[in-house]
C-alpha cells in the first residue's frame, strides 16, 4: 500500500477514535453527580481540570447564577463597583471586613494591563471533593479596537458567606493564580 494511503488512513483512524473518546468522556462529565454540567465549550480543558467528582453551580442552561451556594458555601458575584481592589499583582487575595459576621471577599487579579479593554470574570463554581475550583476567563482587546491609553488592573471577586477551607482559582487554560497574601 502507498505510503501517503496509510498515513492518511492511520490519521483518519486516530481522529475517528480520539472524538469517540471525548464524546464518551464529554458525555460522562454531563452524566455524573446531581447538578453536574460539563460547562465549558473546550472539551480538552474539561478532560484535565473536571473529573467526574466536579459539580458545577451552573444551572441547567450552563448559565452561573450570581449568586447561590456550592459545597456548604453561599456565594455571591458582586460587580466591580462594590468592591474596589488596591492590588496589583497578578493572582487572588482574601479580604473581608473589619465587623463582625462579615462575607470573605476573593479578589482575582489580572495585573498590570498598559491599556483598557482587558477583564476577568468568573465562569464557573465548582467542587472537585472538598476543593471550591474557580474558573476564571480573561479577555484581551482587539488588536483594531480602541481602548483607553491608560494602565488598568482588571480583577473580579467571589463573595462567600464562609472562608473557603480549599480554593483553587485557574483559567480555562490550565493557569493557576497564586494567593497573593500567604
Amino acid at each position: 500500500m502507498n505510503s501517503g494511503i496509510k498515513a492518511t488512513l492511520c490519521t483518519t483512524i486516530a481522529f475517528a477514535i480520539m472524538a469517540g473518546i471525548v464524546t464518551g468522556c464529554r458525555e460522562n462529565l454531563k452524566n455524573t453527580g446531581s447538578g453536574s454540567q460539563a460547562g465549558t465549550t473546550q472539551t480538552s480543558i474539561e478532560l484535565v481540570t473536571k473529573r467526574p467528582e466536579y459539580v458545577s453551580a451552573k444551572d441547567a442552561n450552563g448559565d452561573l447564577p450570581q449568586s447561590g451556594s456550592i459545597g456548604g458555601y453561599e456565594y455571591k458575584l458582586p460587580g466591580r463597583d462594590s468592591y474596589r481592589s488596591m492590588e496589583k499583582d497578578r493572582g487572588y487575595y482574601i479580604d473581608m471586613l473589619e465587623e463582625e459576621n462579615s462575607p470573605y471577599y476573593y479578589v482575582i487579579c489580572s495585573g498590570l494591563k498598559n491599556t483598557g479593554g482587558y477583564d476577568i470574570k468568573i465562569v464557573d463554581i465548582g467542587m472537585d471533593g472538598q476543593t471550591l475550583i474557580v474558573t476564571v476567563e480573561e479577555t484581551s482587546p482587539d488588536p483594531m479596537s480602541m481602548v483607553t491609553e491608560a494602565l488598568d488592573y482588571p480583577y473580579c471577586v467571589l463573595m462567600t458567606d464562609k472562608k473557603v477551607a480549599s480554593i483553587k482559582i485557574v483559567t480555562a487554560q490550565g493557569y493557576e493564580f497564586k494567593n497573593i497574601n500567604g
